[in-house]
């Protein structure tokens, strides 16, 4: 990704996240194959902050400095690291894969397959899902919700931070200052090795793409496999059609109800 955002001359942050993901490898793999900042999220919960510091016209330079300072340090302190690490080579790592009985395996085929667009999520049923545990976490007030509510020492202060969340929550709503979009899609999908190929959902299935993943290398205990996540589709040379999923979710901004606030 971070190299096709160069390949397309994009001047936008990149924030990087997610399981798959890490600081080290955000800075080790991602960050010099783009040009503009390239920042590791931990969780969802933070992303506001990184957002203000890079969006921020007189901290930007300086947010966006502090990071490639400390990831260039990363990249140091990785290089020294991988000497005295001992890895796998890929292909013992690949001989201790996970076993999985797929001749036992029925794959769920999906009811509707394909690809599927919402172009306008509602608000009010989305904000039901907020994990207020993170919510509160990410503005210092650690406990889970609604326990932190009653908590006797940061109660009080977690029910004015609930009140107030609700009442921008509710503004959202009535101004329709952002308008949830998401796209989903379903596709008929084969490992190989440590790629996964996906087709369209023709009656030709035409290959589409070819995901390639890692597969862990480091020493393992006995019985414990090396993964990769091509592990768990069904391998092309039996002849199942697996399916895999993806979907991508925004939120648009209305800059012209926001200013009716």
């Amino acid at each position: 990704m971070a190299s096709e955002m160069e390949r397309r001359k994009l001047k936008i942050p990149l924030l990087i996240g997610g399981a798959t993901t890490s600081e080290i490898h955000t800075a080790v793999k991602i960050a010099p194959a783009y040009s503009k900042p390239v920042v590791y999220v931990k969780d969802a919960s933070k992303t506001a902050g990184v957002l203000s510091g890079l969006l921020d016209k007189k901290a930007s330079v300086n947010y966006a400095a502090t990071v490639a300072e400390k990831y260039e340090k990363l990249r140091i302190q990785h290089v020294a690291n991988q000497r005295a690490r001992i890895i796998l080579p890929i292909e013992k790592a690949r001989e201790n894969k996970l076993i999985t009985d797929w001749l036992s395996y029925k794959p769920f085929i999906p009811v509707k397959p394909g690809l599927h667009l919402i172009e306008e999520f509602d608000l009010a049923e989305l904000f039901k899902y907020i994990d207020w545990t993170f919510f509160f976490f990410a503005w210092k007030l650690s406990g889970k919700y609604p326990a932190i509510l009653t908590d006797p020492v940061k109660g009080e202060e977690a029910k004015k931070l609930f009140e107030d969340a609700q009442k921008y929550l509710q503004n959202i709503i009535d101004y329709n200052i952002i308008k949830a979009k998401g796209i989903s899609g379903l596709f008929p999908a084969v490992s190989s090795g440590d790629d996964i190929k996906v087709f369209d959902n023709s009656e030709e299935h035409n290959e589409k793409v070819v995901f390639r993943f890692l597969r862990n290398q480091e020493p393992k205990e006995k019985g414990v496999p090396n993964l990769c996540l091509s592990d768990f589709v069904a391998p092309e040379s039996l002849g199942i059609k697996d399916y895999i999923g993806a979907f991508v979710v925004t939120a648009e901004i209305d800059e012209e109800s926001l200013k009716r606030l």
